[in-house]
């Protein structure tokens, strides 16, 4: 009976330690120290993958570029009736006079993905779009997409 009990417990414990090695908790960590803050795809994939644009704001994208001068190394993206960009200390960066309140969501990307976007796609007008359940950037043939929310994921430490 003793043996029993002693090889039933070992069991359990080689289970526990196999099944710990990927947690939900140790993925979310994961995640959080190297999070993904953008990816360029085309405009078809953008479709295909999140629908149509639903509202949009369009940019400048000289003006856009000056903004990401203000932030080091992610920006944050909210639009709702409006668009509304912060730094990556959520303040606000456009409009100039803009509020950021405990309870705004944004999208986040990393600056330097942004300015890809810019200078791949090479038009003079960038879109701030939301679809579905996403806030996409797009310039000419690409959309920037992948940032991650923040909450809770706001900025990395340094920039991918």
């Amino acid at each position: 009976m003793k043996v029993l009990n002693v090889s039933r417990y070992l069991l359990m414990v080689l289970i526990l330690i196999s099944c710990g090695e990927k947690t939900p908790d140790k993925n979310l960590q994961e995640m959080a120290a190297k999070p993904e803050f953008g990816k360029i795809i085309s405009v078809e994939t953008a479709l295909a993958e999140f629908g149509p644009v639903l509202h949009k704001v369009d940019i400048n994208s000289e003006t856009l570029l000056e903004i990401l001068s203000q932030s080091q190394t992610t920006i944050l993206f909210k639009l709702k009736d409006s668009l509304l960009i912060a730094n990556q200390e959520r303040k606000a960066i456009f409009p100039f006079n803009g509020k950021v309140s405990q309870n705004d969501t944004f999208v986040v990307y990393y600056k330097a993905i942004v300015e890809e976007l810019l200078t791949t796609g090479a038009e003079p007008i960038t879109s701030i779009e939301k679809r579905s359940e996403k806030v996409t950037i797009s310039n000419g043939a690409n959309v920037l997409e992948y940032g991650s929310w923040c909450p809770p994921l706001c900025a990395p430490l340094t920039e991918k």
